[in-house]
């Protein structure tokens, strides 16, 4: 639950008082992962983190960016 929390929650500070919000971009993009790693018998963290640093060097910030990513290499989307 921590490392999900982790990739779709973000926090934002109104007036001194700290919220966490759930992101729906983040959330799309932690589905595209699953999915991704579902498809390639991978599905487990280290697998995503990985798919994370590539998300983050390619300024990929939502599961919609991923899949135009993938269409434009050719590769197989879900």
């Amino acid at each position: 639950m921590e490392k999900i929390m982790e990739y779709v929650v973000v926090r934002r500070e109104i007036n001194g008082t700290v919220f966490a919000l759930l992101d729906e971009g983040r959330a799309d993009l932690l589905r595209y992962a699953f999915e991704k790693a579902s498809a390639a018998k991978k599905l487990n963290w280290r697998y995503i983190d990985g798919m994370y640093r590539q998300f983050e060097q390619r300024d990929i910030t939502t599961g919609a960016e991923a899949y135009q990513y993938d269409l434009l290499r050719g590769m197989t989307v879900s």
